[in-house]
C-alpha cells in the first residue's frame, strides 16, 4: 500500500532484473516522482469498481485503502495529478 506522507519509489533488483517495486506516492505508478498521463494509463487499467477487489500491482491506485480502485480513488487521483516533471 502507498503511503501519501512519503514521496518516492523503492525498487529491489538482482543482477539488474527488477524483483519488486514499492510505490510510496499514491498514483505514481512509474516511480518518476510525478503523477502524470503515464500514471493515468496505469490507474485506468486498475479500475475495478466498488468492492471489486484490488488487482496485483494496483495498490498505488487505492487512495482510500478499501482494497479496490474505484471512482472515489479517481477523485483523489485527480487532486494528486501533477503533470510531468521537467
Amino acid at each position: 500500500m502507498c503511503h501519501p506522507s512519503q514521496y518516492g519509489c523503492v525498487e529491489w533488483r538482482t543482477h539488474g532484473d527488477l524483483l519488486r517495486r514499492q510505490y510510496v506516492l499514491h498514483g505514481d505508478f512509474d516511480c518518476d516522482n510525478d503523477i502524470d498521463l503515464d500514471d493515468y494509463a496505469s490507474f485506468a487499467a486498475c479500475l475495478t469498481g466498488p468492492a471489486a477487489g484490488l488487482p496485483p500491482g494496483c495498490g498505488c491506485g487505492d487512495f482510500d485503502g478499501d482494497d479496490d480502485v474505484d471512482m472515489l480513488d479517481f477523485a483523489e487521483f485527480q487532486v494528486a495529478f501533477t503533470g510531468s516533471n521537467p
